[in-house]
Order: structure tokens, then C-alpha cells, then sequence
């Protein structure tokens, strides 16, 4: 994936930052005790693990949490489980313990390789963290659940599609280059 995102970021990102990013970074599971047969772990076996978690969050107080697939982002976020298609690449804050982070939520890399459609709007996601992590501000999306935000063309036309016939419609459109 690293140089995934060093090919497809035009060289936006240089080889050095990217790495001193990635070599600042601390991997763990949102569920580190074992898991039953190589599968999602249930919301029991997260729950009685989120304690150890919380704890090395506590300690290593990141600047920047991604969650990766919709198991983590709803024990690091604090709801109930959601579409991670849904929620990935939202920049926002998670309370854990009393205190205030930064998370963006990203899909698992193993539904990625099930769903390779999505290695885009994954490796959109890795540069929006490495972004963050190097000091570029994160985008803050709005506190209402009533909006879809489009980051591809082909996700733009799909909305278009949807709306077509439709009485009325407020759209806000923002790009950075060309779309």
C-alpha cells in the first residue's frame, strides 16, 4: 500500500515524509485478545478487550486514529456498528477515557481485497492521514447525518442519477483540482 500512495499521489507525498509517517506509527487490533476462526471478532470479544486498548491509547495519546474497518471505527468512535463504506474518510473526534482524538476511519484492508473497486477510496484515505499526521488541517464534516460526501467521479454520477427527477435538491459542490 505505501507505494501505492507514493504512485498515485503525483508525487504530493515524497517518499521520506511518507516513511517517517509510517516509521512514527503504532499498529494494534481493536480486539487483542484471540478472535474465533480468523473472522470479524463480535461485539463480546471487542468489548472484553477494550480495555487493554484504551489503555495504549491512553499511553501513546496519538494525534491521529485510524480505525479500520467498521468493528474498530464503532468501538473507537462509541456507537453502535455502521456502514464503514458509510463513514470512512469522515474526519472527527472520539472521546476515550475523558480525553479528545482525532480519528479517521478507513475500511479493512481484508474487505478491500474482497472489494478491490474500493483500493481507491482507501489509499484516498492513507494520504488524508498522512496529511494530517504531517500537519495539513482535516476536513470537518458536517454534524447532521443527512448528506453524502462524493470524492470520485463515478460517486458524483451516481448521485446525479439518484437525484434525477426530484422536486428539489441542495447540493454544495467544493473540489480541489479537477474532478
Amino acid at each position: 500500500v505505501l507505494e501505492s500512495l507514493v504512485e498515485s499521489s503525483e508525487g504530493e507525498w515524497p517518499k521520506r515524509d511518507i516513511a517517517n509517517v509510517v516509521s512514527h506509527a503504532y499498529f494494534t487490533n481493536v480486539c487483542l485478545c484471540g478472535t474465533s476462526k480468523n473472522k470479524a471478532p463480535t461485539v463480546k470479544e471487542v468489548d472484553l478487550c477494550s480495555t487493554q486498548l484504551f489503555e495504549t491509547i491512553k499511553r501513546l495519546r496519538p494525534k491521529l486514529i485510524v480505525p479500520l474497518g467498521a468493528v474498530s471505527t464503532a468501538k473507537v468512535m462509541g456507537f453502535a456498528r455502521r456502514k464503514i463504506v458509510a463513514l470512512r474518510g469522515i474526519y472527527g473526534e472520539a472521546k476515550i477515557e475523558g480525553r479528545a482524538y482525532k480519528v479517521l476511519p478507513s475500511l479493512h484492508p481484508a474487505f478491500v481485497l474482497r472489494a478491490p473497486e474500493f483500493f481507491r477510496d482507501f489509499v484516498s484515505d492513507m494520504e488524508t492521514a498522512i496529511g494530517i499526521c504531517l500537519g495539513e488541517p482535516g476536513v470537518v464534516e458536517p454534524p447532521y447525518d443527512s448528506y453524502k460526501v462524493v470524492r470520485t467521479r463515478k460517486g458524483f454520477d451516481r448521485v446525479l442519477e439518484t437525484i434525477k427527477g426530484k422536486r428539489m435538491v441542495a447540493v454544495d459542490i467544493e473540489t480541489a483540482g479537477d474532478f
